[in-house]
Parts: C-alpha cells; sequence; structure tokens
C-alpha cells in the first residue's frame, strides 16, 4: 500500500479532544486517498513510573504540576521511527512561541512533510523538553488550559494548504495569503434590508472586477491591519490601481513611497 504524503502524530493527554476535529467531512477525502494519515501517542504510555504518572510538582516553590521530560522523549523518539529525518519536523505548542501566521504555514508544507504536535497541559512542561523539539509555536498572547487546542488550530491551517484536501482556487486569495486581507465577496439576493451587492460584481466585466477586488482587499488591510503592509509592499499592479484613483490614492499617502514587489 502506498504510503501517506503527509503525516500528523500527535503526543497528547487528551487524543479524544482531536479526534473528532479531525473526522470532519473536509479531511474525509484526504483521508480516504491516503494524502494524509494521523497517529495518535498517548503520553502515559511512555510513562515507567507507578500509576503511569507523567507529572510532578515543580522543583522549588510553586503551584501546579508539571510535565516531566522522559516520557515525552521516549514518545518523540517512537514517532520518529522510520521517518525521515529531513522532512520530519517536531512542534511544541507554547505561548512564548513563535507567532503562527499563514506565511508560516505554508513554509512549513512546502519543507516538511512529517509532523509530531507535543500538546501540553497543566502549568507546563519541564525546561528540558525544548531541547527535542524544533519548533516552539505560539497561536497568540494569550493562555489556554488546554493544548490540544493550539494544535487543532495550527492542523487545520496546514492541512488546507496540502493540495487534495482544498481547492487550489479556494485558497488563493485567503486572508494573510498574500500579505493582504480578502476582499468583500456576496451571494444573492441581490438585496437584503435595502442593502445591495455593488453593481460592479454584477457587470460581467472580468478585468474592472479584478481592479473592484484589489482596490478592496487595499482599503480592508489598510484599515483593519496597516501593520501587514511593513513586510508585504504593495505590489507594481497594486501602485497603478492607486494611481488611477485619486481618493484611493490620497488614502494611501503614507505608504505610496515604498518600493513596488514586483
Amino acid at each position: 500500500m502506498e504510503s501517506p504524503k503527509y503525516k500528523f502524530i500527535f503526543i497528547s493527554l487528551f487524543n479524544d479532544l482531536i479526534k473528532p476535529f479531525l473526522n470532519h467531512s473536509v479531511f474525509k477525502k484526504p483521508i480516504k486517498e491516503r494524502i494524509i494519515k494521523f497517529e495518535f501517542f498517548n503520553l502515559r504510555d511512555f510513562s515507567d513510573l507507578k500509576n503511569s504518572q507523567i507529572d510532578d510538582y515543580q522543583s522549588g516553590p510553586g503551584a501546579g504540576m508539571v510535565l516531566m521530560t522522559p516520557p515525552i522523549w521516549r514518545a518523540i523518539q517512537e514517532a520518529k521511527h522510520k521517518l525521515e529525518p529531513k522532512r520530519t519536523t517536531v512542534l511544541l505548542l507554547t505561548p512564548q512561541g513563535r507567532p503562527w501566521n499563514q506565511k508560516l504555514a505554508q513554509q512549513f508544507i512546502n519543507n516538511y512533510q512529517n509532523f509530531i504536535f507535543i500538546s501540553g497541559n497543566y502549568e507546563g512542561f519541564d525546561e528540558r523538553i525544548r531541547s527535542f523539539v524544533d519548533h516552539e509555536i505560539s497561536i497568540g498572547d494569550y493562555v489556554l488550559t488546554s493544548g490540544e487546542l493550539p494544535t487543532l488550530v495550527i492542523v487545520n491551517s496546514l492541512m488546507r494548504l496540502i493540495p487534495g484536501t482544498i481547492k487550489k482556487d479556494s485558497r488563493e486569495n485567503d486572508s494573510f495569503t498574500n500579505g493582504r486581507l480578502d476582499y468583500p465577496v456576496y451571494t444573492r439576493p441581490k438585496e437584503f434590508l435595502k442593502m445591495s451587492i455593488p453593481e460592479v460584481l454584477v457587470s460581467g466585466n472580468h478585468q474592472i472586477i479584478k481592479n473592484w477586488r484589489i482596490k478592496q482587499s487595499l482599503l480592508k488591510t489598510l484599515h483593519c491591519r496597516p501593520d501587514l503592509f511593513q513586510a508585504n509592499p504593495l505590489t507594481s499592479e497594486e501602485m497603478k490601481i492607486l494611481k488611477n484613483d485619486q481618493i484611493l490614492f490620497e488614502q494611501f499617502k503614507k505608504i505610496i513611497n515604498q518600493k513596488p514587489k514586483d
């Protein structure tokens, strides 16, 4: 039987929180076609202590239990077994990790096929565990009780980028994909509570529609996430559209002198 193209391995105390989400219909086809495979490791199975203990009181004063290093180390070694090292990465979900974003998700899909996720609980990890992971990832500046939740967020963002899960043209204009927020979209009815679909979208002129969408994407990004322009300069196409619209041009004066990105 052909090996799956991508493998997601979960090291967790509560895999039952993860499994129902992965049974969602969006992922049934890639799983059936062996594009993706999931494996689950219960952390308690890797304990050599009485009652499968995997946590202990922290050294020195302080409240809360801490996950021990040996069980997690053993689980990682087992998960890596028979996987190609260069195409495998171990991710630790932690508030102090690198902030996750769309660009990072695409980089991971481009560089890896096997993903090993460590989901924490309780007060945290023994600091030495960080020595055995490749990446520490955070989904935001806040703390959660369950590490399984951020794990699912990361997995979902990765799986959407795998060919065969979601149609390419359905995600090409996703927010953040090109360093911009997505343009507004509409559907029937044409009018609801005196709110109408913009006439340009039913004009039938594809070039005019394209330009309108670029403008709307720029405006939404400017008003909601202007910081995105710092890492993603205006493209030559965007600059041309701005210069042909004086009102839009005025709104972008502060960043209009950027060097265009081709």
